[in-house]
């Protein structure tokens, strides 16, 4: 997967200090203006049918997700690019509510279309394209999106998976437009375009996979009590003695299904097994890492066919998720867009790191200064891992984190007309 991505640029819409309203319509003419000037030079993207515009569309007591207005130009640029094949979707989620999992069977999902309705985000709305359920086929378009699964296997090394679970509309997509909205997360810490891709790309039991909720089970009749699932469990939460069968410990367990693997060549008793989740914080130390593994996977051979559209204000304590009204936590940044997600957040980190260092040191953060520390979520999340997992993606796939250039692009007060 080395270099990968071949415009590793990021494009910075700065709208810092400008008092930017994402409702206000003026505002809305002038981020159209300014991100079709950016798209229009993004020349290394190959844009394949279908497309799929993937934004997070929040929950109903929420007030700070991001509305379609802001995609306009998104729209306006596919056009001109003769692209016909496009819709909406995002994925059900494990927690209950409008967008859940088991609110929204199979055969009836009008919660989530509802919502969705209600946001602007189906074909009614300023964007005019359908809105699907990604790991509901019921909700595909025929003739513009189809797809037939649920879930879509990857196997492959992933890290600490070799065998990712993909949404089966996200693998349906030629192209994806990934809209992401920069928070703060309980357990993943910080969340922009790889929680988005990760999360988002994800199957239900996708999900509890990263959340290690996702546990081997052992069918005692089958089991060769051979000991090759414990010797294999790279968290050593199977313990095994000769001449008994393997005990699970699922505070150790992180869910990666290789004891399956090993398992399937030898007795094939083990089947992984999935609860709804309890314990929402397990995993925290890990989870940035889970998700790095998660987005790789599901990115596969997407690299020209991936656009990555970061909208970092408003920005919360906690995720889009939470159905409450959350006020922000630092003052508006901008949009960033390019290709590569990883350098995207990488960089949206650094510059949140920056607005809470300016709020206490009346001072800009350098760049290189954020890259040697020090570690400014910290303040939220005491266990946060900074920039380790950025290093771990590195050393595991051979991505490049950092951009290669930064391009900023100024706006001015949409009230001057200017």
């Amino acid at each position: 997967m080395k270099d990968a991505f071949t415009d590793n640029t990021i494009r910075f819409i700065d709208l810092r200090g400008t008092g930017f309203s994402p409702a206000d319509k003026n505002w809305q003419v002038k981020i159209h203006d300014a991100m079709l000037g950016v798209l229009q030079d993004m020349k290394c993207l190959e844009l394949k049918e279908p497309v799929l515009l993937k934004p997070h569309i929040g929950e109903p007591k929420g007030a700070t997700f991001i509305i379609p207005q802001t995609s306009t130009a998104v729209m306006e640029f596919l056009g001109a690019k003769k692209i016909k094949r496009t819709v909406c979707g995002d994925s059900t989620v494990a927690y209950s509510g409008e967008r859940g999992y088991k609110e929204n069977p199979h055969n009836d999902c009008a919660r989530y279309l509802k919502l969705a309705a209600q946001r602007g985000w189906d074909a009614k709305g300023p964007l005019g394209t359908p809105f699907i359920i990604l790991d509901r086929p019921a909700t595909s378009t025929k003739g513009i999106y189809e797809f037939t699964g649920e879930e879509v296997f990857l196997k492959g090394d992933f890290g600490r998976y070799r065998e990712i679970r993909g949404a089966g509309g996200y693998q349906a997509a030629g192209s994806i437009i990934n809209i992401a909205h920069m928070t703060l997360h309980p357990v993943a810490h910080f969340a922009c375009a790889i929680k988005n891709i990760a999360m988002g790309g994800a199957s239900y039991k996708g999900k509890l996979q990263m959340h290690q909720h996702y546990l081997p089970g052992i069918d005692e009749g089958k089991c060769l009590q051979c000991g090759e699932c414990s010797a294999h469990c790279p968290a050593q939460a199977l313990k095994w003695e000769a001449g008994d069968y393997p005990k699970l410990d699922e505070k150790s367990c992180i869910g990666c299904g290789e004891c399956l693997s090993v398992c399937n060549e030898q007795g094939q008793a083990i089947t992984m097994e999935t609860a709804r989740i309890a314990d929402w914080m397990r995993g925290e130390d890990t989870m940035q890492n889970r998700l790095m593994d998660y987005a790789a996977g599901l990115i596969g051979n997407r690299w020209s066919n991936l656009l990555n559209i970061a909208h970092l204000y408003n920005i919360t304590r906690n995720c889009d998720c939470f159905d409450i009204v959350q006020k922000p936590i630092v003052n508006d940044i901008g949009i960033l867009i390019g290709m590569n997600p990883f350098a995207i957040d990488f960089y949206a980190r650094y510059l949140i790191s920056n607005e809470m260092w300016k709020t206490k040191n009346k001072k800009e953060l350098t760049y290189d200064e954020f890259k040697k520390g020090p570690n400014l979520l910290k303040q939220y999340f005491k266990d946060d891992a900074g920039t380790a997992p950025y290093e771990y993606l590195k050393k595991q796939y051979g991505i490049q984190y950092e951009a290669d250039e930064i391009k900023t692009h100024l706006c001015k007060t949409a009230a001057s007309g200017q």
